[in-house]
Parts: structure tokens; C-alpha cells; sequence
């Protein structure tokens, strides 16, 4: 009987492949899932870099807590950039896979547009940077607002990728490279 269940199911699948649009269908369902993992990545790395920046851990714990902390920060960092990369591809595919040349055009402009905004070049590069040099450069910073007359404002924690190690890296292209020197 499980055998009998197994071949009806795989004779549907065949029918389903064997479908008009089969294929567009299936880049889609693969597109989802890529743009559901790089969403919850960026909420990952969001709440990490928050949890940092409102609880100051790195002002309250011992250094042994601050450098697995560190640690678990570029591991998010990274999880995020790779997410972003597998996305990148995953919207290839789904455009190769388009035969309707209007569609194809409309979203060649519209990634074409995306993809000249300097975050997205830095962020491209960022992952280049993580997977294939070093690890990134995260260096905190302990800020307070100070106005004459008035105590200080509770100190805040920023977590920042320190500029000059990025740019010790020979393979920035141009728009990430000026994104980070600005």
C-alpha cells in the first residue's frame, strides 16, 4: 500500500512539473523561502545589535562575555550577509526563468535602480569581505549627550564597523570603497 502511495505521488509530481508555468511556480516558492531567511536574519542581527546598544553588555560583563558576544554578533553578521547573497541568486534564477521579455525589462530596470544605492554595493561587498578575507571589524563606542548646565544623558553603546581595517581590503568596488570612506 506505501508503495502504491509513493508511485501515485510521484506520478502527480511528474503531472505538476509537466504543467505550463510549473517552472516560474517553483522559482517563486524558491524565492520565498530565500526572502523569508534573509528577513529573519536582518530581525536576528537587528536584535542582537539592539539587545548591545540598549543593554550595554559590553559595559556590564567580564571581557570573556564581550568577546563571545563579539563572536555571536559576526556569526549574525554573517548568517545576514550570506542570506543576502543567497536572495541576489535566488532573483536570477527566478528572472531567467521568465520568458515574457516586458517583465524581464521592468525588473532589470528595477534591480538595476536597487543596485546603484550605496548600501547595497557595501552591503555586496561586506559579504565578499566576511566570507572571503576576515572577519568584520566591529569596535563599540560609549556616546552620551551633554548639554551645558545639565548632567549628562545616560551613556548609549554603538556598535560600528571600524572603516579603516574595511578599507585595508584590496576589492572593494568604487561605490562600496567611497560608501565606507564617507
Amino acid at each position: 500500500m506505501f508503495n502504491d502511495r509513493e508511485h501515485e505521488l510521484e506520478r502527480l509530481r511528474t503531472e505538476c512539473r509537466a504543467m505550463a508555468g510549473f517552472d516560474i511556480y517553483e522559482a517563486l516558492e524558491i524565492l520565498a523561502v530565500s526572502a523569508y531567511i534573509f528577513d529573519k536574519n536582518h530581525e536576528e542581527l537587528d536584535s542582537v545589535i539592539r539587545k548591545c546598544e540598549w543593554y550595554m553588555p559590553m559595559v556590564r560583563t567580564p571581557a570573556y562575555r564581550n568577546q563571545a558576544f563579539l563572536i555571536e554578533l559576526t556569526r549574525h553578521l554573517h548568517n545576514h550577509a550570506a542570506a543576502g547573497y543567497s536572495l541576489q541568486q535566488h532573483i536570477d534564477v527566478f528572472q531567467k526563468r521568465i520568458a515574457d521579455q516586458q517583465f524581464q525589462t521592468q525588473l532589470k530596470e528595477r534591480f538595476a535602480e536597487a543596485g546603484r544605492d550605496d548600501h547595497g554595493r557595501f552591503f555586496q561587498g561586506l559579504r565578499n569581505f566576511i566570507q572571503h578575507y576576515a572577519l568584520p571589524p566591529v569596535v563599540s563606542e560609549l556616546r552620551s549627550k551633554e548639554s551645558p548646565g545639565l548632567p549628562p544623558i545616560d551613556p548609549v553603546l554603538v556598535l560600528l564597523l571600524e572603516s579603516h581595517q574595511l578599507l585595508q581590503w584590496p576589492q572593494w568596488k568604487p561605490q562600496a570603497r567611497g560608501f565606507i570612506e564617507s
